[in-house]
């Protein structure tokens, strides 16, 4: 620690730090912070802004926070920006955090790029989990969540048990090979045995190979273990970001892991996240995921009985290696069919011996571009 940081750790007070996981929409520059507070009692920390250059026409208000000591909160400000902002320019402003008459301050800068972000993948949870495939008890749940109503932890509805417990995207995510500013965010809390239990955050380039974690801002590393973890108790939402510059032009596969040789004795809740994104940006700021109008995805009938008839409008994907998912509303693979060799653009689906309930298909064209649909099946 500098004699400052000591300073202020010592006399308490609110500390008020930029996080990773900025964005441009147009003028405007979302901009993630985290506080943390270091005395106690309950006063409200007030959040505030000041410009230090021209560019910067405004700041949104921040509410008042009140968190109890040593934890944190996680918020964003909405940062306006002249219409007249050139990319590359410079954007600087001072945030500052006072609580009981101490103030604590962190100054931000970026360049203004208004290249949007490209999502390659998001989850929030809300929908039938058809994105994900569990080994054992990972599941949507509406005991915690960051934006409502839902969530996906570990163990839903009780307490963890003794085991690995895996939960793996059911197909791979690929990021083009131009793009640059890849990452992982998503909202996270956990109530995790120390020392025997821990969760992770991996990824490997196919899903039978050996999966690495990557830091993140939350994760620390554990030197026994060679990763980096989540373990302890983290009682609050706060969002986390992983840097995936090592996947770019790559295919891979997203996993999430709680591990436990505890037992769980103190019956704790586990691991849960919501809210995740994984998204990327190209110098053009052309979007290069060619969904979902071009392509037109449907069934028919939906809901189908004996079958249904699923067609695109996009002859591009005639001859390319193209493949049709279907999964269940489980996130279970219950079907995958090569449209490789296949001169047309549909493909009948005979349901009848299908068991009745929800599914989902999806269509991923060679580039790694995906869509999915709903289909319903009654009998």
């Amino acid at each position: 620690l500098t004699n400052l940081s000591a300073a202020w750790y010592t006399l308490g007070g609110a500390v008020i730090l930029q996080q990773p996981g900025e964005s441009f929409a147009g003028n405007t520059l979302n901009a993630p912070f985290k506080v943390k507070q270091y005395e106690l009692g309950a006063a409200p920390i007030q959040i505030s802004f000041e410009a230090l250059t021209a560019n910067i026409l405004g700041f949104s208000t921040v509410m008042p926070i009140i968190i109890q000591n040593f934890e944190s909160e996680s918020f964003a400000v909405s940062v306006a920006l002249n219409g007249a902002t050139q990319t590359g320019e410079s954007i600087r402003f001072v945030a500052l955090a006072e609580r009981n008459g101490q103030i604590h301050s962190d100054t931000f800068e970026t360049t203004f790029n208004d290249n949007p972000f490209t999502t390659l993948f998001e989850e929030s949870n809300e929908l039938a989990n058809a994105y994900w495939i569990s080994d054992s008890q990972w599941g949507q749940t509406t005991e915690q969540a960051y934006s409502p109503s839902k969530s996906m932890t570990d163990s839903p509805l009780s307490a963890y048990t003794a085991e690995v417990n895996m939960l793996t995207t059911a197909l791979p995510l690929s990021i083009p090979d131009d793009a640059y500013d890849a990452r992982l965010r998503f909202f996270a809390r956990w109530d995790i045995e120390p020392e025997l239990d821990w969760a992770t955050v991996s990824m490997a380039y196919n899903a039978d190979d050996f999966f690495f974690t990557f830091p993140g801002i939350l994760s620390k590393y554990d030197v026994s273990l060679a990763e980096d973890v989540y373990a302890g108790s983290h009682s609050y939402w706060e969002e986390e970001c992983i840097d995936l510059e090592s996947f770019i032009g790559e295919s891979f596969f997203l996993r999430f892991t709680l591990t436990s040789f505890s037992g769980n004795p103190d019956s704790r809740d586990g691991f849960y996240f919501d809210d995740l994104v994984i998204e990327y940006k190209t110098d053009s700021g052309v979007f290069t995921l060619d969904i979902p109008d071009a392509w037109n995805l449907q069934s028919r009938p939906n809901p189908a009985a004996d079958h249904t008839l699923i067609v695109w409008d996009s002859p591009a994907l005639v001859g390319q290696k193209s493949q049709m998912d279907i999964c269940t509303a489980e996130g279970q693979i219950f079907r995958q069919i090569s449209l490789s060799d296949r001169n047309s653009n549909t493909l009948k689906l005979e349901t009848g011996s299908w068991p009745a309930g929800l599914y989902f298909y999806r269509l991923t064209n060679a580039a790694g571009n995906s869509l999915w649909r709903k289909l319903v099946v009654t009998h």
